[in-house]
């Protein structure tokens, strides 16, 4: 992890989720990437559902921006309170 200022880095190669998970703090802006990528798919989606449920529920306030390829995580704005979707089309 680099650190510059009161911005923290993190990179894949440097287990990024556990140090974000573990230095989250209410003043926290979290944006993860694909979380779970290059497994196999039902660890992976578990992997990223588990981190999403943690930041929902673990009431330090931090803002967190989630973006996935496992739809299936769309549903925990069913059950969340202040979850929200958001759907990205990009243009090739």
């Amino acid at each position: 992890m680099t650190s510059a200022g009161n911005y923290q880095i993190a990179s894949k190669s440097s287990g990024s989720t556990d140090l974000i998970v573990n230095n989250a703090t209410k003043s926290s802006l979290i944006i993860l990437d694909e979380i779970g990528r290059g497994t196999a798919t039902f660890d992976g989606l578990s992997i990223a559902w588990s981190v999403a449920e943690h930041f929902h529920g673990q009431g330090s306030e931090s803002r967190t921006l989630f973006a996935t390829h496992y739809h299936e995580l769309t549903a925990l704005s069913n059950s969340r309170k202040g979850v929200q979707n958001y759907e990205e089309f990009g243009v090739v």
